[in-house]
């Protein structure tokens, strides 16, 4: 049912996700790696790594209560731990991005392996049949000229994050929150996870944040239409 109904909406979106694919493909032409976009609309972007998880659902079940749309750059080991995870969160109007299949820092390995990483992932998306990710995220991080070509190579983005809320390192929910609320700007992309430990701090935070950025007048959007409508 969660394949169906993520086909159905990518099929009423047909027009719109060619426009920004379009998007995407002439950012990665002209330099490859970004880590937010412009400043035209009120626009934000919240980014979601390592998942899925057990975390997810709850997140998605947030991010629904408020309207609010978010990519997730997904592990693909993870996919097949947890794949109803991401043909729901496809249905619901959220993207699926790579995280790589296993989240090694690819500045350590050569190009075939960086290309494995990456191609794995790839598979394990398309195999729950969701499209091939536009957007890649290099886990940790960790970037060098042969990770963003091969991210291109294979017809990616590099997305990296203008604002890191840390919530890794178990801060208060309400201080992740206000640091976010505090420091946000129009195209900001907020990086968080909802995967590779313990997420109990996002998933709190995340309702604190989305009413406090909805009070502010933002809307809280995918990469791909932040992209779009903030070149």
């Amino acid at each position: 049912a969660q394949a169906r109904a993520a086909a159905a909406v990518l099929a009423e979106r047909k027009q719109e996700i060619k426009a920004e694919n379009a998007a995407i493909d002439r950012i990665t032409e002209e330099i490859g790696i970004i880590s937010q976009a412009g400043p035209e609309n009120k626009e934000v972007a919240l980014t979601f790594d390592d998942g899925p998880s057990s975390y997810t659902g709850g997140i998605l079940d947030t991010l629904k209560k408020y309207d609010a749309s978010a990519t997730f750059f997904s592990l693909g080991n993870q996919i097949a731990e947890f794949p109803l995870l991401m043909q729901r969160a496809v249905a619901e109007g959220h993207v699926v991005g790579n995280h790589t299949w296993n989240h090694q820092d690819l500045t350590r390995l050569g190009p075939k392996d960086v290309r494995t990483e990456m191609a794995d992932q790839i598979d394990a998306v398309t195999g729950k049949n969701l499209p091939a990710p536009k957007l890649f995220r290099p886990p940790y991080g960790a970037v060098n000229d042969l990770v963003v070509a091969e991210a291109r190579r294979a017809g990616m983005l590099t997305v990296m994050w203008s604002l890191d809320t840390n919530d890794y390192k178990l801060p208060a929910a309400e201080a992740m929150a206000a640091q976010v609320i505090a420091e946000i700007q129009p195209g900001a992309i907020v990086l968080m996870h909802d995967g590779g430990g313990d997420r109990t701090t996002t998933s709190a935070a995340l309702p604190i944040i989305l009413k406090g950025l909805t009070k502010a007048g933002y809307k809280m959007v995918t990469v791909p239409q932040l992209l779009l409508d903030n070149p």
